[in-house]
């Protein structure tokens, strides 16, 4: 499965270590949110043609630097890097399905980051200048960028249902909110006293 997102994406949203290998580290839960969370969300027929029109775009990019973006290709750009669209008449600046797959690879970082299979057993990585996190803390921080990504998928939610005439496979009557986990503090009341 091609990507979507890379390592340099999470930059400006998540603090990912420099050193880390994105060949070895990243890409696998990237590779994992995008099938299952986006996946979940989206459909799979409508993941398969994003992904598609996507590589299709890098590839000509690729070899031609001057290529201009398909309509097809420019819905499925606008869907990952977001745009500013009508919604009941107000302009809505949309961030795209960028940010949403990058907190939702972060967060399967999270619990796994320091955690190393190797030939005799599954290792913990420490070293003498570092204290290793408490399960609960990294419990905490993987609820916490789950809980954003549910928060810009319910954007790309919005964005769907506004642009449904485009995107003709959004499956609107998946029953999303259903298969979509909310973590995180829920506000059910603000009082101005």
């Amino acid at each position: 499965m091609d990507l979507l997102i890379t390592l340099s994406d999470f930059t400006g949203l998540v603090d990912v270590s420099s050193n880390i290998n994105a060949e070895r580290r990243v890409n696998t839960h990237i590779k994992n949110a995008q099938k299952f969370d986006l996946g979940l969300m989206l459909g799979e027929a409508l993941l398969y043609e994003f992904i598609k029109y996507i590589k299709s775009y890098n590839d000509e990019i690729a070899s031609n630097p001057a290529h201009t973006a398909t309509p097809t290709e420019q819905k499925y750009l606008d869907l990952l890097n977001g745009k500013i669209y009508k919604l009941n008449g107000n302009d809505v600046a949309f961030e795209g399905v960028k940010p949403a797959l990058v907190y939702y690879s972060h967060a399967r970082i999270l619990v796994n980051q320091n955690i190393h299979t190797t030939a005799t057993n599954i290792a913990k990585k420490l070293n003498q200048y570092s204290e290793t996190a408490e399960e609960k803390e990294i419990i905490r921080l993987k609820t916490d960028a789950e809980s954003v990504a549910w928060g810009y998928m319910n954007d790309v939610k919005t964005f769907l249902n506004a642009n449904k005439s485009l995107y003709p496979l959004w499956l609107k009557s998946c029953h999303c909110e259903s298969k979509i986990k909310r973590s995180g503090a829920r506000i059910t009341a603000v009082y101005n006293g």
